[in-house]
């Protein structure tokens, strides 16, 4: 029995390794860009796959996208530890979350963040190793976007300030981290659908 086992483990280590470089030579994307929604999200969907995923793409990032949907307990706890992992503080939420490999860190896309911000960041030489964009309006035409880049209080702007402007103003910001803004007046439907679904 223990001879079976080990046999069968030698052949996984196997197959993995030599399938390991074959992807590599095929093209396939090396990370993979983590999508997080509820269900109850109506909007959710056709932004990450109209705005968000073409975005990513358009940047030049070979990417895999990976959709979860967080009122599914075990998609939860594994965004949870994806917040704990990054050190994203919990008074900074939204309906929609997305963790995007940089290259450099990571870009954390909270809400429905327009695409040209999205391409402006992952193109610009002053993204820094981690770097939270964020837009919290459902609904009809953007007025504002937040950045925070792990040093002080979430910075807003408005949606026509070019990126570049608001990076330089970021970069220089210190002080405690954020407390209360997430928008729980917004996130209660999704609260709601996800106690029902537990």
């Amino acid at each position: 029995m223990t001879r079976r086992i080990l046999l069968g483990a030698l052949l996984l280590f196997l197959a993995l390794a030599s399938a390991g470089p074959a992807a590599a030579q095929s093209g396939q994307p090396s990370q993979t860009v983590h999508v997080y929604f509820s269900a109850g999200c109506a909007d959710c969907w056709p932004y990450t796959e109209d705005v968000l995923l073409p975005a990513v793409q358009a940047a030049g990032l070979d990417l895999a996208p990976e959709i979860h949907d967080y009122t599914i307990p075990a998609e939860r706890k594994r965004m949870s530890a994806a917040i704990d992992e990054i050190g994203l503080p919990r008074s900074i939420a939204d309906s929609l979350y997305a963790f995007v490999p940089t290259g450099k860190g990571t870009l954390v896309v909270l809400g429905h963040v327009p695409a040209a911000l999205i391409d402006a960041a992952l193109t610009s030489p002053r993204l820094p190793d981690r770097l939270v964009l964020w837009q919290p309006q459902m609904h009809g035409e953007p007025d504002e976007y937040r950045l925070w880049a792990w040093a002080g209080e979430v910075q807003t702007f408005p949606i026509a300030t070019p990126l570049e402007e608001a990076l330089a103003r970021v970069e220089g910001g210190r002080g405690p981290l954020p407390v209360g803004l997430a928008k729980l007046p917004q996130l209660l439907p999704a609260v709601v659908v996800t106690v029902l679904l537990d």
